[in-house]
């Protein structure tokens, strides 16, 4: 191009020689053949525009291979938000019809101790009541006054999980009431019991209720349970006595046998149902009430549970 340009100079001053003069009209010649052509193409070479396109195919052919030996478009996505991640697993907060949906239930925790204590007057049949519920058996007099305070863990299945309860066994007698009460603080579930053939052990449940009250937490599960059911014949507290008792301060209630086994079972159910729902009460779930489930197995059972 520099050796055109230089040709063209000397030509307009007039100092082209023979053979450059002729070199030069050779060239002008070619270009405006050139030119001819390229108007019947739309003004593009016929060789450049072929040339284009094996061009374009050599490109898309190299393209192809490119992203053949690239990675997905996935592995290129953020962590930082998961819910756009490809086959993430995150479902919209509506549903179809526009409604929103209800967070998932709270999972239970299944390693946590919940802290039972039986408390009541001596003799009135709370460890024998533990025995009968542990191990499905009735031992008699084999139990002195319990000394002191001493416990058991059991495992409770309610709604196919495991309710796990540590439960104490106090002694009734008054010597040993403030070591009873330093057990209180902690509790989340206390079973209150007296002797169904024994006036003072039912006086003293009010006695009772009011340390209760004093001592352990405000939401401490409380349950009446009058014992000794397999001594009907000996009976000093009616079963209304105990009803209207428990009502009075709004606690559920049933009669009991350590004995015979007699709603041992649904007791300690029970409470434990009421400790499960209280841990993983979901917003948009009924609340468990104690005394509709005492009342329910009762009929159920055509037995003696009673509130």
């Amino acid at each position: 191009m520099a050796a055109l340009a230089s040709l063209m100079l000397k030509s307009r001053a007039g100092l082209l020689g023979p053979g450059q003069a002729a070199l030069l009209d050779s060239v002008r010649s070619a270009s405006k053949k050139a030119g001819g052509s390229s108007k019947n193409l739309g003004g593009k070479s016929p060789g450049r525009r072929h040339g284009f396109k094996k061009q374009d195919a050599r490109m898309e052919d190299g393209r192809m291979e490119r992203m053949e030996s690239m990675e997905p478009i996935s592995a290129h996505y953020t962590t930082a938000y998961p819910e756009i991640q490809p086959d993430s697993g995150y479902e919209s907060k509506e549903t179809a019809d526009g409604q929103a949906k209800s967070p998932p239930a709270p999972m239970y925790d299944e390693d946590f101790v919940h802290k039972t204590i039986l408390v009541g007057d001596s003799g009135v049949g709370k460890t024998s009541l533990l025995v009968q519920f542990d191990q499905g058996k009735f031992i008699p007099g084999s139990f002195s006054a319990t000394v002191g305070i001493g416990f058991t863990n059991k495992v409770v299945t309610v709604d196919d999980v495991k309710v796990r309860l540590q439960i104490w066994d106090t002694a009734g007698q008054e010597r040993f009431r403030s070591v009873t009460h330093a057990y209180y603080r902690d509790a989340h579930a206390l079973l209150l019991l007296y002797d169904i053939t024994s006036k003072t052990s039912f006086d003293n449940i009010r006695a009772w209720l009011t340390e209760i009250h004093e001592y352990a937490q405000s939401d401490v599960v409380i349950m009446l349970l009058g014992n000794k059911t397999d001594m009907n014949s000996d009976r000093a507290i009616r079963r209304d006595e105990g009803e209207r008792l428990a009502r009075e301060y709004s606690v559920p209630f049933m009669e009991t046998s350590a004995k015979t086994g007699v709603n041992v079972e649904l007791a300690f159910t029970a409470v434990s149902k009421e400790l499960k729902h209280r841990a993983v009460q979901h917003p948009n779930e009924p609340k468990f009430h104690i005394h509709q489930y005492i009342e329910a197995q009762k009929e159920k059972s055509g037995c003696c549970s009673y509130f």
